[in-house]
């Protein structure tokens, strides 16, 4: 990371916590010209806070010395398709489907709980090809071995 991103990031992980939302992520484009930060809220995420944020962000590093070098600094929501990376984020999506990558393999049910650091999903098992039929399987997954969680979207 950039002497440039190292510093942005610093304010970034002060202010947010003012404005109710954490850092989930950051990618820099090769060069250090680009740099974008993606933060998330452990409800819903207000897009008016949100713009209010980076707009504070901006000003206040305008106001750093940051050196002569031109940048283009992002600051936004994660997205729906990236994978969830912080256990903050993870309540606010009970009743969805999770796509969750352990050691053992991929696991998807609909989550339904955090407990401490264990996520509960509930897996539909069809009894037969045609058969509307189907019992139900709890799987837990503790949050350190999950590699990747991501929400399945509905399209």
């Amino acid at each position: 990371m950039s002497k440039i991103g190292e510093k942005i990031k610093a304010v970034i992980l002060e202010e947010s916590k003012d404005f109710g939302i954490f850092l989930v992520g950051e990618k820099f484009a090769p060069g250090g010209i680009l740099l974008q930060y993606f933060m998330d809220s452990e409800g819903p995420l207000d897009m008016k806070e949100m713009t209010r944020f980076a707009r504070h962000i901006n000003r206040l590093s305008e106001e750093m010395d940051l050196g002569e070098r031109k940048f283009t600094l992002e600051i936004s929501s994660p997205g729906a398709s990236r994978t969830l990376s912080d256990i903050r984020q993870l309540p606010k999506h009970i009743g969805k489907t999770l796509l969750i990558l352990t050691e053992e393999g991929e696991v998807e049910g609909e989550f339904k709980s955090l407990d401490a650091e264990i996520l509960k999903l509930e897996k539909k098992i069809f009894r037969s090809v045609n058969s509307k039929k189907f019992t139900t399987e709890t799987i837990h997954v503790n949050w350190p071995e999950a590699k990747e969680i991501k929400v399945k979207l509905k399209y």
